[in-house]
């Protein structure tokens, strides 16, 4: 699936806060109903709003390095929109 961080997300998204940074109000978009992500450089965990039950993806490392920059106040500037594939298993996604 391909995600999209716009220059909304980034405008909107808070610096340092897993459930709101840009790159997790981008991939929510694409999910069911109830489902969040919680993005990390590491991982992004997508759970369910009770969080009983999540599944684990490794973050591309765009992804990853969007993060390190967006978190980091000097640089934050210097963020653009990307787009990257991401596999989310299909039972999560909004339907088409």
């Amino acid at each position: 699936m391909k995600i999209q961080v716009t220059q909304e997300d980034i405008d909107q998204g808070i610096r340092g806060m897993c459930y709101a940074c840009p790159v997790a109000r981008a991939i929510n978009r694409h999910l069911r109903e109830g489902y969040f992500s919680a993005v990390g450089i590491i991982l992004i965990e997508i759970e369910d709003a009770e969080q009983i039950q999540f599944h684990e993806i490794d973050t591309p490392e765009i992804a990853a390095e969007f993060i390190r920059r967006f978190d980091h106040l000097s640089i934050r500037c210097t963020v653009e929109p990307i787009e990257f594939d991401l596999c989310i298993p299909e039972n999560l996604c909004l339907s088409k």
